[in-house]
């Protein structure tokens, strides 16, 4: 009798798990569409008023915003994978704890940084750094830069909502908080565009809205959905913060690797080619967006169900879980390579204009970021997980490191190509080929 009640409670976790997984999947998948919506329409009414440069120079601006990933310095991780185990534990005044500990903390950090960044600011040359060369470009660039970093400080003590939401399988209420902060950006965006205003202020529209509804969520989660959670001074506790901090430090590294990959590449294209080739980049960098949405989309959700089967030591659940993801990724790569072989330049002249064409070299390149995008998306939440933590962090690291050497070589030579086949090639065989063969060895085991 024991074991039936045993086993029917197994089910229900299970099933409950799973159920968690397409729900979060589904709902993220609506809100990613609006937000891929709001991007498609805001990138040619951008790029037509501000002109190609400064359009580039905007955009190697917000390609920083991934670094909000990062400055958290992996406590958001680090809290986000401890959830499982508390609820599993029922330690809510552990839990408590650690959201205060962590809001305060990134709190301090933020005003750390802003004070930093303002005593350092002058003695920075940004239109060297973006490789501008019109006098419009020269004077927006560093108020640009002022605008977008103030936004960022901001987020950085209200980002612990999306770690809350993403702990308990709720990321879909995130997605729903950040759909409504494009919707309203974009409605702000064209309305400064209409009184002509400059790089800074369009900044703000975009990325000041999104940390506006930031703390939206922050609020309602707080105040309404969990009161018992909100930050509290009462609350902090010293040592559970260090304990998240020694937790947090491996995925700050695998953070800070990725961050770095991806932010140096309109960064080595601005200044290996010019900021013209950074908005093609772009161009081709979005639609590429696009089509990996569903993998996207579906991929974050099974880092807290794989967590949280580590946990109760359900290993034959989590390998059903990361197999049949891997055959869909494959599936629906394919399709997406299949669509851009064909109809790219169809895309692109009604989105963007007839005058714009993508080579056929460099819309196989995006095929190849394609499939990149997909497969890193993929292992990398593997490696998130506790299982594979430590064997991650032997290989991220060093396939980003290489792949930034390489691309900042073969930009020279080969332009937007070069970068995205430095990406391909060193995270193919330092990161995505390893970590496949070690979970096909385990899985045997």
């Amino acid at each position: 009798m024991k074991n039936k009640i045993s086993a029917t409670l197994n089910r229900i976790t299970k099933d409950h798990r799973e159920r968690r997984i397409i729900l979060t999947s589904i709902a993220t998948m609506l809100a990613k569409v609006i937000n891929a919506g709001t991007l498609f329409v805001s990138i040619p009414l951008t790029r037509s008023y501000l002109g190609p440069e400064r359009f580039g120079m905007m955009m190697s601006i917000v390609a920083t915003i991934a670094v909000l990933g990062i400055a958290d310095l992996g406590l958001g991780f680090g809290l986000q994978n401890r959830i499982a185990y508390y609820d599993m534990l029922d330690k809510k005044e552990d839990l408590s704890k650690a959201v205060s500990g962590t809001f305060f903390f990134l709190f301090l950090l933020a005003v750390a940084l802003i004070a930093v960044f303002f005593g350092l600011k002058d003695h920075i040359s940004w239109v060297n750094f973006f490789n501008v060369k019109e006098k419009l470009a020269k004077d927006e660039a560093m108020k640009a830069v002022e605008v977008f970093f103030i936004c960022f400080s901001l987020s950085l003590p209200f980002s612990i909502v999306q770690k809350i939401q993403d702990g308990y399988q709720e990321g879909y209420f995130n997605q729903f908080w950040i759909a409504g902060g494009n919707v309203f950006g974009l409605i702000v965006l064209t309305f400064f565009i209409k009184l002509k205003f400059g790089v800074p202020l369009l900044i703000l529209a975009l990325y000041g809205t999104g940390t506006l509804f930031l703390i939206f969520n922050f609020l309602n989660q707080f105040i309404f959905k969990r009161p018992s959670l909100f930050p509290s001074i009462k609350n902090i506790d010293f040592s559970v913060i260090k304990s998240l901090m020694r937790d947090g430090m491996k995925y700050f590294i695998l953070q800070f690797s990725a961050i770095a990959n991806s932010s140096s590449d309109n960064i080595i294209i601005a200044r290996g080619v010019s900021p013209i080739e950074v908005g093609i980049y772009t161009i081709g960098q979005r639609l590429v967006n696009l089509l990996t949405l569903p993998v996207q989309v579906t991929t974050p959700s099974m880092l807290p169900a794989l967590n949280d089967a580590f946990a109760k030591k359900e290993y034959t659940w989590a390998n059903k879980i990361v197999t049949r993801n891997f055959r869909i990724l494959i599936m629906i790569s394919c399709i997406g390579a299949a669509i851009m072989l064909t109809s790219t330049n169809f895309i692109v002249h009604h989105w963007i204009g007839k005058d714009f064409n993508l080579s056929s070299e460099l819309i196989l390149g995006f095929i190849a970021l394609l499939f990149f995008y997909n497969l890193n998306a993929y292992f990398s939440i593997i490696i998130l997980t506790s299982d594979y933590l430590k064997f991650g962090l032997r290989v991220y690291p060093l396939a980003s490191l290489l792949s930034i050497v390489l691309k900042s070589y073969l930009v020279g030579t080969l332009g937007v190509n070069g970068v995205i086949i430095s990406q391909f090639l060193c995270y193919s065989l330092i990161f995505f080929i390893p970590v496949y063969i070690k979970f096909k060895n385990k899985r045997k085991l």
